[in-house]
């Protein structure tokens, strides 16, 4: 099978990254200290989606691994767990050990590996030394390979890869950069202005601005064709997400709502010059809370 490499899974030396115990190791007193509140606070969050956020926003790459486990402990799969982060490669293979972790909690058992490499690291407990060591190794070899190897690997079919975040096929991956970022925005910004065309008609003290109306439309949609499951799963994953309970109903008639145009946006990026390539992030609000 003839290699592909993407912009995406460029390959760089295996030195450039490190595990999240190694980014620990190169911290000073100080800076440790103030990591450990930082993460200590992460708990104290309320909102799963205001953690999402920052998997974008965070400065310190070492944070993303400490966010993902937060994340995971509250039952968010790695793809619906916010935008893509701004930390290279070093950001890449947190997000790798993300998709490792998943897997791990919730499919070991039943998981296959072909390799004895993917077989080591499904037997190790996930933040353990030795399975940080063996996650640095298959993800080296996927760097300087291509970017199916670690599915190969792994033995993953598409169904337990339509959760991941860094192990995704293509056409998961084109999907997840069409619902962040510049293009989200631009579904943010249609849906304002149908929002604008059919007012809320609630009673005044409970009115929301079409601004309101487009960004829950918006993140909904994102969750329910992210996940790629049904209304209840969407229902089960904006819970977690926002705490708020949507009735099927609501879903059903937000979802729909948004469809065509979301369809219709899509047909036109697809004839975009270069199929895939997404413009800088835009710094709207409709990104904020995920």
């Amino acid at each position: 099978m003839k290699a592909h490499l993407d912009a995406h899974d460029a390959p760089e030396a295996p030195q450039a990254f490190k595990t999240y115990p190694e980014l620990l190791a190169g911290m000073g007193r100080a800076e440790k200290g103030r990591h450990e509140a930082m993460v200590a606070a992460l708990a104290g969050e309320k909102v799963a989606a205001n953690l999402c956020t920052r998997i974008r926003t965070a400065t310190d790459p070492a944070m993303l691994w400490p966010i993902h486990r937060e994340l995971a402990n509250r039952g968010i799969p790695p793809i619906l767990r916010g935008p893509r982060h701004r930390h290279g490669l070093q950001g890449d293979f947190l997000d790798f050990a993300a998709d490792l972790q998943w897997l791990w909690e919730l499919y070991r058992y039943v998981m296959e590996p072909k390799r004895k490499l993917a077989q080591a690291i499904m037997k190790v407990k996930p933040d353990d030394a030795t399975w940080w060591e063996l996650v640095k190794k298959l993800y080296a070899y996927q760097t300087t390979r291509n970017a199916a190897h670690a599915a190969i690997a792994l033995n993953l079919g598409t169904d337990l890869r339509r959760h991941l975040r860094n192990i995704q096929t293509t056409t998961t991956r084109r999907l997840f950069d069409d619902m962040h970022d510049d293009r989200f925005g631009q579904l943010f910004d249609e849906l304002t202005s149908d929002a604008l065309t059919k007012p809320d008609k609630a009673p005044a003290d409970k009115r929301r601005t079409p601004e309101a109306i487009a960004s829950r439309r918006a993140r909904l949609f994102r969750t329910h064709v992210l996940y790629g499951g049904s209304l209840r799963d969407t229902a089960r994953c904006w819970e977690k997400l926002t705490g708020e309970k949507p009735s099927l109903a609501t879903i059903h008639k937000s979802v729909g709502l948004t469809e065509s145009t979301f369809k219709r946006l899509r047909a036109g990026w697809a004839k975009e010059k270069k199929v895939g390539d997404v413009p800088p992030p835009n710094p709207a609000s409709i990104t904020e809370g995920y």
